[in-house]
């Protein structure tokens, strides 16, 4: 493994870190995704958005020319984004 491939390895580690939340309610999902609509608004980009907690869709949206088949679409990405993480490789190394 080279410096750049720790370097990364290593800001991907404190990514992991900084971005993990204390807590998440059903307020934070309802501002989140107003966030990504209005971002994706702004973009004019037409986006399918479902937003969880406990497994409770909390915000759920359809952009307009976006169709109701993004549904089965989004529920197949999120258990894809489970099996990656439960898959996901542990880069520590533990001293002997």
């Amino acid at each position: 493994m080279n410096i750049e491939q720790l370097d990364y390895l290593e800001h991907l580690e404190y990514l992991e870190k900084e971005l993990i939340l204390t807590d998440f309610t059903n307020e934070n999902a309802l501002e989140l995704g107003l966030i990504i609509t209005n971002l994706a608004k702004a973009q004019k980009i037409p986006v399918a958005i479902l937003i969880e907690r406990n497994n409770v869709p909390i915000f759920t949206y359809l952009m307009e020319n976006t169709s109701i088949e993004c549904i089965p679409m989004l529920y197949r990405k999120k258990r894809s984004l489970i099996n990656i993480i439960k898959a996901r490789p542990t880069f520590h190394v533990s001293p002997r």
